[in-house]
């Protein structure tokens, strides 16, 4: 099979790029006008995030068909209602013929049901990352615990980089997760209202050198292109001048999807 997941060469010095750390194209009515909007945004480059073994198809041939953006597959912990026997095997055998499709997204949700099997299905995801060397895309929801826990028992099963998706946990704990899970960390409109102090404080914590911005759409946006007006607003919340964060936030996302 032809390898879905382009390889290309980034131009740094085009500080005018934006880097959009977390999308669901695939759930987009028009997700080609959408990049079209993005382009002309600056919004140069994509993670575009599987939830389900029925969009993984879908997810790689919209990376396929557009330059600058990445697939990653796995199944959301929304979705565990559509597991499948042999589900795995199908995963990997994707990962083993496209050699830098990520993992995401994939993790656990308080709000759902299935705890037991939400965990069993992220440590088995972990697992997978780590055996093809992936990258994997994290969803957390009122699970910090449950999910630190299974980040302890995965200790020489871990994916080689993380990323917490959307991210609004303990800023205390960003340290640890950094240092010890290599995680980076990317913040969605959430971050936002002055209602959500702890997200806020959550983004101030952050190194700057794990530090990156996504849209969620179409949930959380209505698309790619609105991660321009959230860097601007990272900055002020942030206190870090907006053009040093367009080059930062560029650079970490192209760190986080580049293997090794």
């Amino acid at each position: 099979m032809q390898n879905l997941y382009r390889k290309e060469k980034f131009m740094s010095e085009q500080t005018e790029q934006y880097f959009d750390a977390h999308a669901h194209l695939q759930m987009m009515p028009d997700y080609r006008a959408a990049l079209e909007k993005a382009r002309q945004a600056g919004v140069s480059h994509i993670i575009c995030n599987a939830t389900h073994e029925g969009d993984w198809k879908t997810v790689l041939q919209i990376a396929r068909e557009n330059e600058g953006v990445y697939a990653a597959l796995g199944v959301h912990p929304h979705y565990m209602d559509t597991l499948t026997q042999g589900w795995e095997g199908r995963l990997e055998k994707l990962l083993a013929e496209n050699p830098n499709v990520m993992v995401g997204e994939i993790g656990m949700d308080k709000m759902k049901p299935d705890l037991d099997l939400q965990e069993a299905v992220f440590s088995t995801q972990l697992t997978i990352a780590h055996t093809y060397g992936r990258p994997a895309i994290v969803h957390c929801v009122r699970c910090w615990d449950r999910l630190l826990h299974t980040y302890k028992t995965q200790r020489g099963k871990m994916p080689p980089k993380v990323l917490s998706h959307s991210h609004h946990g303990n800023a205390d704990l960003i340290p640890e997760l950094a240092e010890n899970y290599n995680m980076y960390f990317s913040y969605s409109s959430i971050f936002v209202p002055d209602n959500h102090p702890k997200v806020q404080a959550c983004l101030k914590a952050t190194p700057l050198d794990r530090l990156l911005i996504e849209s969620d759409c179409p949930d959380l946006a209505p698309e790619p292109a609105s991660v321009v007006d959230l860097v601007q607003k990272m900055s002020v919340i942030s206190g870090h001048k907006e053009a040093l964060l367009k080059k930062v936030l560029f650079e970490n996302a192209k760190a986080f999807v580049r293997n090794g």
